[in-house]
């Protein structure tokens, strides 16, 4: 399971980012592997996109850098590999607004306030 990151980013998270994940297998086997994709366009679950391999971990916690790209739905996967051949993935949807917000102001009608307490 994709533990980083959540569902969102913004300006301020890191780019490249950490994906990390954790696994959980059968009694009796044993993680070999957790490879880390990331999603070549915007679409959700990568469903017009093809996947882009980040990096293969062999040890947890299992992590890979991930360079973020562009605004709105990026996607980003996890696929285990077990001691038996077996694989499971984890899909996640992240929205990135890495831009900063600009201009615009507030005026109050009345003033304000700056001595006083709330």
């Amino acid at each position: 399971m994709i533990t980083a990151p959540g569902d969102y980013l913004n300006a301020g998270d890191p780019d490249p980012y950490t994906i990390t994940a954790t696994t959980s297998v059968a009694v009796g086997r044993s993680v070999s592997q957790v490879e880390f994709f990331s999603c070549s366009d915007a679409s959700l679950n990568c469903t017009t996109g093809s996947w882009i391999s980040l990096a293969v971990d062999t040890v947890a916690p299992y992590s890979a850098s991930w360079a973020v790209g562009g605004e709105g739905n990026r996607a980003v996967k996890a696929q285990i590999t077990d001691s038996s051949s077996s694989t499971g993935t984890d899909v996640l949807n992240v929205l990135t607004d890495r831009t900063n917000p600009s201009g615009g102001s507030i005026g109050y009608a009345d003033g304000y306030e700056v001595a006083g307490s709330v």
